[in-house]
């Protein structure tokens, strides 16, 4: 973890601080500036693509049962702290005078809910939350990836709105299969990074 020296004042972490998941710094940046995640001078331990050969039954297990995974990965993060616990890991900048998040006295039942209802958005948000903690940056492939997912559900929509219903149904259902598998790939990538944080590598 040497090179988690070179970080900013605003994100700095040390390394017993990281290796025992209790660091006093927030995991976001404050709010007066964007995150720019493509900047972050660290980078994964398991490529995108490399994380479900890495670890190929969290894999499995990602993908029969997303938000069971969601669900544990957001407590790894926390370190089972749920008192952290924010709606998406806060990384969506929802104020707390919306959610009352904090206030909550049962995070569990909070979080169970969003992971089934705000599916997509809470991996992403232990994702992000997890890159502004370490300074992880975004990949070519993951940035490319997303993009293509959004290009497909989009062209479905137009074919659906142009009359082409068979064709729409072809590119929804390819679209939700490479977007089942991407979020298996996301949260497994997520899990391997949290071994290496927590010490079990």
């Amino acid at each position: 973890f040497s090179s988690f020296s070179s970080y900013s004042p605003s994100l700095r972490f040390s390394a017993s601080e990281i290796m025992s998941g209790h660091s006093s710094k927030p995991l976001l940046n404050d709010n007066d500036y964007e995150v720019n995640r493509n900047e972050y001078p660290n980078q994964w331990e398991a490529g995108f693509w490399t994380a479900p050969c890495t670890d190929p039954i969290y894999f499995c297990f990602a993908l029969a049962c997303s938000p069971c995974s969601a669900f544990v990965l957001r407590q790894r993060l926390y370190s089972h702290d749920m008192s952290r616990y924010e709606c998406c890991a806060g990384t969506y900048k929802l104020p707390c005078e919306v959610c009352y998040c904090r206030e909550s006295d049962c995070p569990i039942v909070l979080l169970c809910c969003e992971v089934i209802l705000f599916h997509p958005c809470s991996i992403m948000g232990t994702r992000m939350a997890l890159q502004d903690e370490l300074q992880l940056k975004n990949t070519c492939c993951d940035n490319v990836l997303l993009a293509i997912i959004g290009f497909v559900r989009l062209l479905a929509q137009i074919l659906k709105w142009i009359g082409c219903r068979a064709q729409a149904e072809c590119c929804t259902c390819i679209g939700d299969t490479v977007f089942t598998c991407v979020c298996a790939c996301i949260q497994t990538q997520n899990k391997i990074q949290l071994d290496y944080r927590d010490g079990f590598y």
